[in-house]
């Protein structure tokens, strides 16, 4: 997916600033080598890595990969349509960048929900570090 790089400003999303470590029972630690790694900062968030497929599952068929980046791209969107805020994002393969200006109501509520389901992502199957 094209991508764009934008400028950095904005108010706090007090709930998102924490960092949340807690991994689901049995998945790797912060020093594996797959990991997802979320930062959310007043101004944009940054997602990078992988995640390890779950056993059984095949290559290309990572549902913790899948749902990460349903969320991240379905918070692109929202941001844009539902909020009305522009925003910039580069969107590769591994690494999503999204930056903003500054965030209304309406798009604080939409990080702290992404937040939200990346924690329950999180929760369930590990592999995920929020900060």
């Amino acid at each position: 997916m094209a991508g764009r790089a934008g400028s950095q400003s904005g108010q706090p999303c007090e709930r998102t600033r924490r960092e949340a470590t807690q991994r689901g029972p049995g998945r790797s630690s912060e020093g594996s080598k797959h990991m997802i790694r979320i930062n959310v900062k007043d101004t944009g968030i940054t997602v990078s890595g992988h995640a390890q497929r779950l056993p059984g599952a095949s290559p290309g068929h990572n549902i913790i990969c899948a749902g990460v980046s349903a969320l991240t791209l379905t918070l692109i969107e929202g941001l844009r349509e539902v909020a009305g805020i522009e925003i910039q994002e580069s969107v590769r393969p591994g690494s999503t960048v999204i930056s903003w200006p500054d965030l209304n109501e309406i798009g604080r509520a939409l990080v702290r929900t992404y937040v939200l389901g990346l924690e329950g992502i999180r929760d369930s199957y590990g592999e995920i570090t929020i900060i």
